[in-house]
């Protein structure tokens, strides 16, 4: 990754994405993509420019890095999205077909949040 990104999120993001287009983020393990128990294999992703501040990526980037990360891991197993998922966004990242679930960080310390989350799931 580039030298020099600090702590600025923006910058780390543009950087991520600019590797991830390259391909330099994720390598593919054939041999590994049949894992018997892939089926039990569980990735959560979030976007380390999202940790803590309240910045939610587009979700054309949700669905690219997914595609990605899914090119990289076992078939069958589930990628869960984490990054200020949220009662107003959940339902559109849920349902990207490449996400198969969320990780929910501070929308779960709030009871009616996380239930608000949850029904999106159904």
């Amino acid at each position: 990754m580039a030298s020099g990104l600090g702590c600025d999120p923006l910058r780390r993001r543009d950087a991520i994405a600019a590797a991830s287009r390259e391909g330099r983020r994720c390598r593919v393990y054939p041999a590994r993509r049949n894992v018997s128990t892939s089926d039990n294999l569980v990735v959560a992703y979030e976007p380390v420019w999202a940790i803590g501040t309240g910045l939610t990526a587009t979700l054309e980037d949700i669905a690219t890095m997914h595609a990605t990360i899914r090119g990289c891991i076992p078939i069958g197993a589930r990628i869960l999205y984490g990054g200020s998922v949220n009662p107003q966004n959940a339902a559109d990242i849920l349902g990207l077909a490449e996400v198969d679930g969320a990780l929910v960080g501070g929308a779960s310390l709030d009871a009616d949040s996380f239930w608000s989350i949850a029904r999106c799931c159904g």
